[in-house]
């Protein structure tokens, strides 16, 4: 059963005038490796992490964070403590799609109960 639906679109020149704070701000030690400042890897990544807070449905409230989300490089969603036992349980699972052009990124976040997936 399908629990949320969020969809993103950002303009990845944006991407290239933020600062080194706002990076750290959004993505994990992790993420950043991989990014590299790499504007539109970066544009896609807050694409996908804005789309999954729309799916949620929590968007930045209840003192979540960007970086309460993690993708992995196998294109893995993590959700980080103390959010994953409070919104999870184990049970949900997130899929991701993206889409890129020259000058926009588009995310879409689908949240499926992991009990009927499986």
């Amino acid at each position: 059963m399908i629990k949320g639906i969020g969809i993103d679109l950002i303009e990845i020149t944006r991407f290239s005038k933020v600062s080194e704070d706002f990076f750290n701000q959004v993505f994990t030690s992790g993420e950043l490796k991989t990014i590299k400042k790499n504007h539109l890897f970066a544009g896609l990544k807050f694409s996908i992490k804005e789309a999954i807070l729309k799916a949620l449905g929590i968007g930045l409230y209840y003192g979540f964070f960007f970086k309460n989300i993690e993708l992995k490089e196998d294109n893995k969603v993590s959700i980080n403590e103390p959010f994953k036992n409070n919104l999870f349980q184990n049970r949900n699972h997130i899929h991701t799609g993206t889409g890129i052009s020259r000058k926009y990124a588009c995310a879409i976040a689908i949240i499926e109960d992991k009990q009927e997936v499986d």
